[in-house]
């Protein structure tokens, strides 16, 4: 995107070696940083699987429920999974709510409060 680590570090608000670890593919962005990051017009799928998005479009608001239903079936189960586990349980469920989206009576669910 034509950032320095420091300059993108600076405008996602996490710090250098943060933005070190997540260029170098040995930390997952967390879902805030990566809804920064396609703010800043990132294709979050690529950062994610290493796929181009056909159309790298992503409803911020899809995939930060997504990541929000992600953990809290996590923390329903008792488990502690991976980030890498985290993030294709995300996928599946924004991929899943995509498909739904089409409809024109769907509606974005709101996260459950337990």
């Amino acid at each position: 995107m034509g950032f320095t680590q420091t300059e993108l570090a600076e405008k996602l608000g996490i710090s250098r070696t943060s933005a070190t670890l997540y260029e170098a593919g040995k930390h997952l962005p967390r879902a805030e940083v990566l809804i920064a990051l396609d703010g800043l017009g990132a294709d979050v799928l690529y950062i994610l699987t290493g796929k181009r998005a056909a159309n790298p479009e992503v409803n911020v608001d899809l995939l930060a429920f997504s990541f929000s239903e992600a953990k809290r079936q996590s923390s329903l189960t008792g488990e502690s999974p991976s980030d890498r586990v985290v993030v294709d349980r995300a996928w599946a469920i924004y991929g899943a709510l995509q498909e739904c989206a089409g409809s024109t009576s769907f509606q974005l669910p709101q996260p459950s409060r337990s």
